[in-house]
């Protein structure tokens, strides 16, 4: 992966190119030859999609148990941590119903007690991917410091099909 430089920066699919942003960087890779249908269909992936789909069922089994809780007991990241749990003992051979009596059975957890001040210094900033919904559209990002010509005509790019 290469980093992008320059003051004009893009995300999204040109030809066999990706310009994407990480953690504020943007890069440039090859696209890749691997697509959906391939991995979902190729024996190669097979235990992908079985590991894929014990994870979908872990999913369902931990929202479940997580929707029963008390409010008071539901804290940041338990769910992750209750579908993890899940995950494992249906890895190990247990059956969604055994998996829901063992999980039950234990005591539940306590949330953490914290001020707001507290919970705003934990909090974390959302960090959205920047993908584009349709292969070939670019958005273009220009930094703050390029000059900006005032009165010079905008014209439109059409990403899907560039001159």
């Amino acid at each position: 992966m290469a980093k992008q430089a320059g003051q004009i920066l893009i995300t999204g699919t040109i030809d066999q190119l990706c310009f994407y942003q990480m953690d504020g960087i943007f890069y440039v890779r090859k696209k890749s030859s691997l697509s959906g249908k391939r991995v979902k269909g190729d024996p190669a992936f097979a235990g992908t999609m079985r590991y894929a789909n014990l994870l979908a069922e872990a999913a369902k089994i931990a929202s479940g148990l997580y929707r029963v809780l008390p409010v008071e007991q539901k804290a940041k990241g338990l769910y992750k941590v209750l579908t993890g749990k899940v995950m494992q003992l249906l890895k190990a051979g247990k059956s969604a119903e055994q998996v829901v009596g063992l999980l039950q059975e234990l005591p539940a957890p306590e949330a953490p007690v914290m001020t707001t001040e507290e919970a705003q210094q934990q909090a974390q900033p959302v960090r959205v991917p920047a993908v584009n919904k349709f292969a070939g559209a670019v958005k273009v990002i220009v930094p703050a410091n390029v000059p900006a010509v005032e009165n010079a005509p905008v014209s439109e790019v059409n990403c899907f099909n560039p001159p």
